[in-house]
């Protein structure tokens, strides 16, 4: 029970990195939980990196849910890894980790004064 604890936590705490809301990600799995897919295929998804996409693309597309919950285990970990998780892997929001600029742009019109001795001309 404590490394299954200990697995859902981690599992939470790559959502949170991937940018999956956590309400989103509960949502998902209430309803996959409602299909009552096979076991391993739940912890394979809580295993997996980025398994928190695969659940919201699950909780979103009921009809790849059905597929997964009505196929033998290991046909179902099959269809996982190479139908679902690629298209899973679209939902990852884009994160932009640019920082904010640091000058605030002004609008246009008459540039700054140009530094120098006072009277001083540049050519």
């Amino acid at each position: 029970m404590q490394a299954q604890n200990e697995k859902i936590a981690s599992y939470a705490e790559k959502a949170k990195k991937l940018g999956v809301q956590s309400e989103d990600l509960q949502s998902a799995a209430n309803k996959i939980g409602q299909f009552g897919i096979n076991p391993m295929l739940a912890n394979h998804l809580i295993d997996l990196d980025d398994g928190s996409l695969g659940t919201l693309y699950l909780g979103e597309n009921l009809l790849e849910l059905d597929k997964l919950a009505n196929m033998p285990a290991n046909q179902a970990l099959l269809y996982l890894d190479q139908i679902v998780m690629p298209k899973a892997r679209k939902l990852k929001p884009s994160v932009n980790a640019a920082p904010d600029p640091l000058d605030t742009p002004r609008g246009a019109g008459r540039s700054p004064k140009s530094g120098g001795p006072k009277g001083a001309t540049f050519e």
